[in-house]
């Protein structure tokens, strides 16, 4: 599934905060895209209605009420009886609580995406699968806009990072039990967030691909 040539969606930094300079690159922004739609519906997350109809173990203290529809989509969703309308504040307001239970932000691969799934890797489809093949593929280039930059020097080997992780992408295992990281980081900036002495901050990767417009242009 992500060796294609564009994943199916792109992760996003939790907030201005966990990115170096504070400030987010152009499209990478959360919140913006949420306000500059009128229409929003929240879902529940499909992926863990399936997970429940197929009896599949997945953690069941995790927000469960987390898969928003923007514009057009939500409109469809409306009429068909399958989101509940909310303001854009209040989808802000459901984000910002799924960061705050350590969770990662998704959107569909695009500028304009109509899709925002917030999850984590042992609950979301994608995110499983992104888990299941350590971040490889020709997708990868899409994921994330962002390299997480990391100083061992600063490191005091706290494991917050660790424990935080929505990816299980960090372990301590580095030489004097300094942090490895995996592939399969998504670089949210959790681990960021929690860090007490600042040895870890997200840098915008370079050669980070121009995004498709829409999902119709990801799939032309």
């Amino acid at each position: 599934g992500f060796d294609t040539t564009f994943p199916l969606f792109r992760t996003y930094p939790i907030s201005a905060d966990v990115c170096e300079g504070g400030v987010l690159e152009p499209w990478q922004d959360w919140r913006k895209l949420i306000m500059r739609n009128k229409t929003i519906t929240v879902s529940p997350c499909q992926c863990r209605i399936m997970w429940k109809a197929l009896g599949v173990p997945h953690p069941e203290d995790q927000p469960v009420r987390t898969c928003l529809s923007l514009g057009e989509m939500a409109e469809y969703f409306i009429e068909n009886g399958i989101g509940e309308q909310i303001t854009p504040e209040e989808a802000v307001s459901i984000v910002e609580d799924i960061i705050d239970k350590g969770m990662v932000v998704e959107s569909i691969c695009a500028k304009n995406a109509d899709i925002i799934c917030c999850c984590h890797c042992e609950s979301c489809g994608n995110l499983m699968g992104w888990r299941g093949v350590n971040g490889e593929g020709s997708a990868a280039q899409f994921f994330s806009a962002y390299t997480l930059n990391y100083d061992k020097d600063k490191c005091i080997k706290c494991g917050l990072c660790a424990n935080i992780c929505p990816m299980h992408s960090i372990t301590m295992d580095g030489e004097g039990g300094t942090c490895l990281m995996d592939k399969a980081c998504v670089r949210c900036g959790q681990c960021v967030k929690v860090c007490p002495v600042g040895a870890r901050i997200l840098t915008p990767t370079p050669d980070y691909p121009e995004l498709p417009e829409d999902y119709l242009d990801c799939n032309i």
